[in-house]
């Protein structure tokens, strides 16, 4: 067994809680926001959701669904919850792994009562203004400051690359 599977599941309180907040966030934010737990030995498992979470208008993302993996600690809330872009996304502060560098989900920032919603809305305005303080990717970074107009044009190559068709095919949905 990984360590993934040895992993203890979130109490069922703790799960009943993230889908009623995820509900909410999509809900409140538009059907373009999808999020559902990963299945895992024909069940579903609360500790870690697929999400699809959509460019802000108006952004370098526009149009963009970016596939993001959200996973959730088996002490959560105590400790903050990781999200992962997967594929990763060249931004400069999303780490060349996947995992996002958001000052929110560092664990001398976290707070047990931060909200789903609130860890997407951290997420999308840092997705429309990288935060100069916690850069995680070099090369994204460079060009953010150093060549803005390089990495508008690399955003939105990526943006195009991410659109919901890309986002169903890796979901075997259509």
């Amino acid at each position: 067994m990984s360590q993934v599977d040895q992993k203890k599941p979130l109490p069922d309180d703790v799960a009943r809680q993230l889908c009623e907040q995820f509900d909410a966030y999509k809900k409140k934010y538009g059907l373009n926001f999808i999020a559902k737990p990963v299945i895992k030995n024909d069940q579903e498992d609360f500790s870690e959701w697929m999400c699809g979470f959509p460019g802000r208008n108006g952004t370098l993302w526009e149009g963009a669904l970016l596939k993001l993996r959200v996973t959730f600690p088996s002490n959560y809330p105590v400790e903050p919850p990781a999200f992962i872009f997967d594929p990763p996304i060249p931004h400069p502060n999303v780490y060349p792994n996947g995992y996002v560098s958001l000052p929110i989900l560092y664990p001398t920032n976290w707070k047990q009562r931060t909200t789903v919603s609130q860890l997407f809305k951290a997420l999308d305005e840092i997705m429309a203004h990288p935060d100069r303080e916690n850069p995680a990717n070099a090369v994204a970074f460079f060009e953010f400051c150093e060549r803005p107009e390089k990495y508008k044009e690399r955003m939105r190559k990526a943006a195009k690359k991410f659109n919901f068709v890309q986002f169903a095919k890796s979901y075997n949905y259509g």
